[in-house]
């Protein structure tokens, strides 16, 4: 078995991160023989970091971060450049937002790192048994159950019990190499979403894995027993996941 795992978005606080990613995930996988490629999709730009709904204010991240994941596979872009490629309110639903468009503005270029990183994979020519979708801004607090890859049997999706609100959870993400990619290329799908409701990514992930995924029917999909938490840039644990154990 080789799987990809995708990490997507900036590395902002993958210092407080890191040791949980590697005793949790990389080292259960390497226990059990099961090779695995890591790939990074990330950016950089001028200036301070703020994000006022995540309550940070003025950080100065360090782009230097993402060695600490030694990925095998990396693309770093400037997302200043990137934003002024990007037409953001062709996402909106009759011109309206979920929260504020610069939420908004964050969501879409998070996808598009996400559709970066998913390019990366298609690149290698590799047809890998599964792609692992993980935020390097996450702190695992549980040993990964390697065994979930054979009970979903190569046809069942794997997404976390929790953070659902009123879909999938949006964080973490496990599927074959088929749905790998139409999760990794979410972005590619917004536009036709948006035109019926407003973008919101839990249910809009719930209506990917439904409707691109398994349009024929019936879904596959099994939810896993695997909690994490946000942590913000300056280490804070993000205010809803406090309670994860």
């Amino acid at each position: 078995m080789k799987i990809a795992i995708c990490f997507w978005g900036l590395t902002r606080s993958l210092k407080f991160t890191i040791d949980s990613i590697k005793n949790n995930i990389f080292d259960e996988l390497e226990k059990k023989n099961i090779k695995y490629d890591k790939f990074l999709h990330t950016y950089y730009f001028n200036g301070y970091y703020n994000n006022k709904f995540a309550k940070e204010k003025n950080v100065e991240l360090d782009f230097d971060e993402y060695k600490l994941l030694e990925p095998d596979y990396l693309k770093i872009d400037n997302q200043d450049e990137v934003k002024k490629k990007i037409n953001f309110s062709k996402y909106d639903y009759n011109g309206k937002v979920h929260n504020n468009r610069t939420t908004r503005n964050n969501a879409v270029l998070g996808l598009n790192s996400m559709r970066e990183v998913t390019k990366m994979v298609e690149d290698t020519k590799i047809k890998y048994d599964y792609i692992m979708f993980i935020r390097p801004d996450c702190k695992f607090l549980h040993k990964f159950n390697t065994r979930w890859f054979l009970l979903s049997h190569g046809k069942k999706v794997l997404t976390p019990l929790f953070g659902k609100s009123g879909g999938y959870n949006d964080r973490m993400f496990i599927g074959n190499y088929n749905h790998g990619i139409i999760f990794g290329k979410s972005l590619d799908y917004l536009e036709e979403y948006t035109e019926n409701t407003v973008y919101i990514s839990e249910p809009f992930t719930k209506w990917l894995v439904h409707n691109k995924m398994f349009p024929n029917g019936r879904s596959f999909v099994r939810h896993i027993d695997f909690n994490f938490q946000r942590i913000r840039a300056n280490g804070e644990i993000a205010k809803l996941d406090r309670k994860l154990k």
